[in-house]
């Protein structure tokens, strides 16, 4: 009975010895240790107040409920002095003071937060890292003296004017997309900037663009830009997502031997000729372009996707040395499709079905697992099925 009770006493020291070394919030408790935490306010927490003791949090995500829409205060949040990383997505904060407490903050996330002063945001310097997209309220963007960030989106924003950007010598990463964005120029002299995203805008030229040499990634899907006139000095250009723009001048794309990925989909496109030097090129979609000569592509020996179905092309015979493609789209057209045996290579095809255009070629494709037949949907697998449809159809 004596060893029985120290065994116990021995069992309720230790729980009390756990309970002290962590803080319960909601229905679990949290180390004191702990350097990363998501909580989610609802039923279970309502509030930040016991979050203020886990003094060694690096990085902390806060996000609520569908229900919950009560004010939130992150006055609890000042205390932890060692926080670097800070996410407040879809909360009501009625005042973000407390924030200028977190000397230590490099990472800000406020996402789709209801509407609120930003006045304490503007003043936190040292951020690298500051993410303000789905915030539809947000008309200027307060970053005018964040001369150190690196990342800045402000995708999703009622953003117009971004002159408040143009200290931002540091920035690396921009993302601007689905805003109303019409005006580039501001951005002229951030020459760092690496990825940057204006799809979705009222953007029509690239005009501020001339000095991003260290550019990799550029998409601007949806926009209404006419001429990539702006990116001649980006050298560096590596992808570029174009698509559903009504771009005619691509001539500011030559001499980018860097270029790896170009997609054009759906734009008034009717020169590839700037392409020619592109020998590094991967992936290629022009699909629904209005070009009628691929010879252009001809030396492009390294691409492995080429996509330009809906288009006006009638000869291919220019691909013939592409021999390092995986996957070739073709339009709706009467093509001479002889030299397609010569691409081993090829998995997926999508190839013209009509009367006049003899597939027997394909039956020499060794590789091809997948064929496309005109511009419908239908897919066909296998070998033996596309075997079996090209016999049928022949």
């Amino acid at each position: 009975m004596f060893k029985f009770a120290i065994v116990l006493s021995s069992l309720l020291l230790a729980e009390s010895a756990f309970a002290q070394d962590c803080i319960q919030i909601g229905s679990e408790c949290v180390s004191r240790n702990t350097t990363e935490l998501r909580v989610s306010l609802g039923d279970e927490i309502t509030d930040l107040t016991q979050v203020s003791g886990l003094s060694a949090l690096t990085s902390l995500v806060i996000s609520a409920d569908l229900q919950f829409n009560e004010p939130v205060s992150i006055a609890p949040l000042a205390t932890l002095s060692a926080l670097e990383r800070l996410s407040l997505n879809d909360l009501h904060v009625p005042d973000l003071t407390p924030l200028l407490e977190l000397q230590n903050l490099d990472r800000l996330t406020l996402w789709g937060i209801e509407e609120t002063s930003l006045d304490p945001v503007a003043d936190l310097t040292a951020l690298r890292v500051l993410n303000l997209r789905g915030n539809d309220w947000l008309q200027d963007a307060p970053v005018a003296r964040l001369v150190n960030l690196e990342a800045l989106v402000l995708a999703n924003t009622g953003v117009e004017d971004i002159h408040t950007l143009q200290n931002l010598r540091e920035l690396r990463n921009l993302q601007l997309f689905y805003t109303p964005l019409t005006d580039l120029t501001p951005l002229r002299g951030l020459d760092k900037i690496e990825f940057l995203d204006i799809s979705f805008t009222a953007v029509s030229g690239l005009d501020g663009l001339q000095s991003m040499t260290n550019l990799h990634t550029l998409y601007m899907k949806g926009a209404q830009v006419r001429s990539l006139n702006g990116l001649e000095g980006a050298n560096a250009l590596e992808n570029l997502f174009a698509a559903d723009n009504p771009i005619t001048d691509i001539s500011a794309l030559s001499e980018k031997p860097a270029l790896v990925e170009v997609e054009l989909q759906n734009t008034d496109v009717q020169d590839i000729s700037a392409f020619s030097g592109a020998t590094g090129l991967r992936q290629l979609t022009i699909n629904e372009t209005q070009i009628t000569d691929v010879s252009a592509l001809s030396g492009l020996v390294n691409l492995r996707e080429l996509r330009f179905k809906d288009t006006a092309v009638t000869d291919i015979s220019p691909l013939s040395d592409l021999v390092n493609l995986r996957g070739l789209s073709l339009p709706q057209q009467p093509l001479d499709l002889s030299i397609l045996p010569r691409f081993n290579e090829v998995r997926i095809l999508r190839a013209p079905d009509l009367p006049e255009v003899d597939l027997s070629p394909l039956l020499n494709m060794r590789s091809l697992l997948q064929l496309l037949p005109g511009d419908g949907r239908e897919i066909i697998i296998g070998q033996d099925d596309i075997r079996a449809f090209v016999i049928a159809r022949d």
